[in-house]
């Protein structure tokens, strides 16, 4: 019994070693050397910077009206080029007879409702309302308006008679005098002008270039350009305070109411150096004045002919080419 009581002691001793936890095992403790001995550090995904790019605010666009511009207007188009001449009198009080005068109007006169400016062109001595014509006045400026080189206007020609040749010169009864006190009511009475300064000229050949150079010297509130086609000038057909050649001495104009002066001359004719000093004369002392002497021109209807669209053309230089830019003929 003492022996089989000792083998069982033995044998439940040997039992409880093989199952004691606390032994180690091979394996596991060589993972957990492993462990000891190496610090592991785990592997984590490399951050990419990240690229999200900088934006810079778009400025704020204030909106801007588009301007609109009015359309331009179509140049008013005239669908006549013949313009019509007819001829009418007046009474004059201071001649106390009656006058005749040619007046050339120009093509639609008569539809546009406007106002024109006018050029009173005066005749030679011995001449009537018919030289103007034989110079080929219409002739010349329907060409010229064709070409754009005229405005509209109207031409206004008188025929003077004997008065027109005399060396009158009181304002009671002279040619200037018709013209300024019967003439022109007549005109404006009849026809639809600008009766201003600015709508008017006057202008003459031979003696009525020196009727033209009276008027615009001694009454330049009146007329905004005067032209002096062939002058007839002489030291003694008039008094100083009526002669231009005096006047041009003398001659002072109110501010703003200068006339623009055209003076010509053929250098055949044998006036060309009383005119050429009478020109220098008023150049020399600030005058506006458009001087031209012409080669080989005589003092002839062949001269005048030659340059009367020139002289059209000086008359209407500052005057509206578009026939609605004139003041109406309603107001």
């Amino acid at each position: 019994m003492t022996i089989r009581y000792l083998l069982l002691s033995l044998c439940a001793l040997l039992a409880l070693a093989a199952c004691d936890p606390l032994a180690p095992d091979p394996t596991a403790a060589a993972l957990q050397r492993a462990a000891r001995q190496a610090t592991i550090t785990p592997l984590l995904p490399t951050a990419v910077p990240s690229l999200t790019p900088t934006i810079t605010p778009t400025p704020t666009v204030t909106p801007t009206a588009t301007p609109t511009f009015p359309p331009t207007p179509t140049p008013y188009r005239c669908p006549e080029e013949r313009g019509q001449t007819v001829e009418l009198s007046f009474f004059s009080q201071i001649a106390q007879q009656s006058f005749v005068y040619r007046a050339y109007l120009p093509p639609c006169y008569a539809e546009t409702q406007r106002r024109y400016p006018f050029a009173i062109l005066l005749h030679r001595q011995g001449g009537d309302q018919a030289d103007w014509t034989a110079v080929g006045v219409q002739r010349a400026y329907e060409a010229a308006l064709k070409a754009g080189e005229v405005p509209p206007m109207i031409l206004i020609m008188p025929a003077g008679g004997q008065l027109a040749d005399q060396n009158i010169f009181a304002e009671a009864r002279s040619w200037a005098s018709v013209i300024l006190d019967d003439l022109l009511p007549a005109v404006e009475k009849n026809f639809c002008t600008w009766n201003a300064r600015e709508g008017r000229a006057v202008g003459g050949i031979s003696r009525g270039a020196f009727w033209a150079l009276y008027i615009g010297f001694r009454y330049p509130e009146l007329f905004g350009a005067v032209g002096a086609h062939s002058p007839a000038l002489y030291e003694d057909n008039a008094p100083p305070e009526a002669n231009p050649l005096a006047l041009a001495r003398t001659v002072t104009f109110p501010l703003g109411a200068q006339p623009r002066f055209w003076i010509d001359i053929g250098a055949q004719d044998e006036l060309e150096p009383t005119v050429t000093q009478f020109a220098n004369t008023l150049i020399e002392r600030g005058i506006l004045v458009s001087f031209t002497r012409y080669p080989g021109g005589n003092h002839d209807i062949a001269y005048w002919t030659e340059h009367v669209r020139e002289y059209l053309t000086f008359y209407g230089q500052l005057w509206p080419h578009d026939v609605r830019d004139l003041p109406s003929c309603l107001e």
